[in-house]
């Protein structure tokens, strides 16, 4: 019985060094994989804070005729498709639930792809939509900075930013 009662003790010693240990392992990557996650959403809100001030920069540029001709317009195309590409990868490979409104981007990238496809002069109704397209990228550009940073918050929660890319001002943009 002695010795049932010692390889019992001598057991549960070993078994629970064994969980202390899996506990120990298990909390180092559980944090390592939590601030690798950190990293790559800090690094996504960067590029897409980026992105969209490239956009309005060539919109700015094009309105204010510092650049013209197709090649600006073609600039601004890529500019959202990188955009676009940039919210799709992270909802893609962040695997988190950011919503990335398609119609924005598609609709602005067959926006001035006509502009460009119709002859070299811009209407004032193409500029009106250029302005307004900047617009509403100034505002989500504006409600993702930080005065701490000087450019995007990188606190900024999924939820917020869901909120702040809602289609509904850019829902205003396509139906004008």
């Amino acid at each position: 019985m002695n010795r049932i009662k010692n390889i019992w003790k001598k057991s549960s010693v070993f078994i629970s060094i064994l969980l202390l240990v899996a506990l120990i392992i298990s909390t180092v990557k559980w944090n390592q994989e939590y601030k690798e996650d950190k990293r790559a959403y800090e690094h996504f809100l960067n590029r897409l804070y980026f992105n969209i001030h490239s956009t309005i920069n060539g919109i700015d540029a094009f309105l204010e005729e510092q650049t013209q001709g197709v090649y600006a317009l073609h600039q601004i195309s890529l500019d959202l498709l990188e955009t676009h590409k940039t919210l799709e990868d992270a909802d893609l490979f962040l695997n988190m639930s950011i919503n990335y409104y398609d119609e924005l981007i598609v609709y602005g990238v067959w926006e001035v792809n006509s502009i460009i496809n119709r002859d070299d002069i811009v209407s004032i109704e193409e500029k009106e939509y250029l302005r307004n397209l900047r617009d509403t990228l100034a505002g989500i550009q504006e409600d993702m900075y930080s005065e701490q940073t000087g450019q995007e918050n990188p606190n900024l929660s999924i939820d917020e930013l869901n909120k702040i890319i809602e289609p509904s001002d850019l829902r205003k943009l396509i139906e004008e």
